[in-house]
This record gives structure tokens, sequence and C-alpha cells, in this order.
């Protein structure tokens, strides 16, 4: 038994060097926070050195978006000017496929049939300008291009409409209201005042005509007729041989007597033949007879 635990508790040298060292080891690591507590003092955060940090960040982020921006924009003008392939072109009536060629993207001509097509006209040459993404450089290639003038002088525009508007020339008898209003001294009133009269005549073969419209005498008449013209063959006439005596009758030339004249030696002697047969009316006169020859027919 003794044997037993002599073997059971026996250790070599070597083995006890080894736990000798070990308790050594032991022995200094639990004085080792004691030492550093006494040693080690934390030092008080500086937050004047934080905020130098801070600064020091946010200048180098600003310095590197300045960066990106400026080699953008570089890219961007390059870009530009180097895609513009330039060709005579007005901007008010170019169309999108027109406007890529000369060099701009898909957005860029969309941008630009958005913006035209909520109204905006493009006067002058600068005005092309107001697309964002027309700088100074891709203009400075287009404006040789562009059929805009440079300015507008507003004095010029007003003598040259009124130069224009003393050409025109309107046909009496072809004239709707916007064509007659184009007349200096015509507006809308006298337009609808003529057009009534052209209407119930059936058209113009006088400019002496026009003074059955109150208001219309020698003077405005004189005035008119620098811009006008009467072709007699556009006049509609009535078939005397077709019409019944409410048709007659609304001509202010023939009126409702004549109409139950014309209208009876039709029934008693059949169609008329000539219109010289309405000279056998006793109610028609040479001067009746040569007002409404114009506006009769027997074909």
């Amino acid at each position: 038994m003794k044997n037993f635990w002599f073997k059971f508790f026996h250790l070599s040298i070597s083995e006890w060097r080894g736990i000798f060292l070990l308790a050594i080891l032991i022995f200094f690591i639990s004085l080792l926070p004691y030492t550093l507590k006494n040693h080690y003092k934390p030092t008080a955060l500086n937050f004047d050195d934080l905020d130098s940090i801070s600064i020091l960040l946010q200048n180098n982020r600003i310095l590197a978006l300045a960066s990106r921006d400026s080699l953008f924009q570089t890219n961007y003008k390059t870009w530009g000017v180097n895609s513009i392939n330039p060709f005579p072109f007005d901007p008010n009536t170019i169309s999108a496929n027109d406007f890529k060629k000369l060099g701009f993207t898909d957005k860029q001509t969309q941008t630009f049939i958005n913006y035209r097509s909520k109204g905006a006209t493009f006067k002058t040459k600068n005005d092309l300008l107001k697309l964002y993404f027309v700088d100074d450089d891709i203009f400075a290639v287009l404006a040789p291009y562009i059929l805009l003038p440079d300015t507008i002088t507003y004095s010029n525009v007003k003598t040259t409409k009124k130069t224009d508007k003393a050409k025109v020339q309107i046909e009496l008898n072809a004239a709707d209201s916007i064509d007659l209003i184009k007349i200096p001294g015509i507006g809308k009133y006298r337009a609808k005042k003529i057009l009534e009269l052209k209407n119930k005549l059936g058209g113009f073969i006088d400019y002496d005509q026009l003074k059955m419209i109150y208001g219309f005498n020698d003077s405005l008449i004189e005035t008119l007729k620098p811009y006008l013209t009467i072709n007699p063959y556009l006049i509609k006439k009535i078939n005397i041989n077709n019409a019944n005596i409410k048709e007659m009758a609304k001509h202010p030339y023939i009126g409702y007597n004549l109409a139950i004249s014309i209208y009876n030696y039709k029934q008693n002697h059949g169609n008329y033949k000539s219109i010289e047969e309405l000279k056998n009316l006793k109610s028609v006169n040479d001067s009746i007879y040569h007002l409404v020859l114009p506006y009769i027919t027997v074909q």
C-alpha cells in the first residue's frame, strides 16, 4: 500500500521544475492588474482633436466631390461639342429625328419636343440657350446654322406687318370671316355683315353692293377696294325653273311679289327657255331685269 501511494505522488525532477515555474508564472500574472493600475492612467478625451479630424474628413469629401463634378463637366462638354453634327435648321419646325441627327441624345431630343409642344417658340438664335443641355460651347457650334435672326427689332416687325397687310387681296365671293378680318377697316362685325349679304345675294358683282350694309359709304368702300377682287363666275344662281316661291323670295332683288309672278308665268307657259322671257312679265322692267340677270338661270 505504501508503495502504491509513493508511486502515485512520485514526480521526476523535471516535473517538479515545471510545477515550480508554473507557480511563479501564476504569481506574476496575479500581480499584473495591481501593477497596471498604479502605472497606467487613461488620458481625458480631447474633443478638439475630434473636431479637427471631422473637419479634415469633411474637407476631403468636398474636394472629392468637386473633383468628380469637374471631371463630369469636362467630359460632358467634350462629349457635347464633339458629338454635334451641325446643319441648317429651324428649331420651330425641325422634326425629332432631324434634331437627333444634330448629335443630341434620345433624352435631350424628347425634352426638346416636350418643350416645344407646350407652346414654346424660338424667335431668335439665343432662345436655343433656354434648353438646359445647350451650353455656350454647343451654341457656338450651332449658331451659324440656326435659321433665325440674331435679334428682333419690334418696330421693324410692326412695319412689316402693315406692309404685308396692304398687299393682301381677298376674293370677295370666296372669302370667309378669317380672310375678311385681315383687311384694314374690317373687323369681326363688318366681316359678319358682308358674309350675310353675300349669302343672301349669292355673291357680289360690284363693290357698290356693299352700300346695302349699314355704315358702308363711298369713302369706306374706296379704302377697301385695293384689298378686294370680285369674280362674278363664283356667284350662286337661282334656277327659276326649279325654285319655289319661297326660295326666290329670299333674294333681295326678287322679293315676294316678283317671285309669285315668275312662278305663275312658269305654271302657265311651262319652263323658261331663256332668261329673256322675264321681260314678258309686267312687273319686270329693264332696270329690274338687269338687276336680277346675274343671279338667275334657266338651266
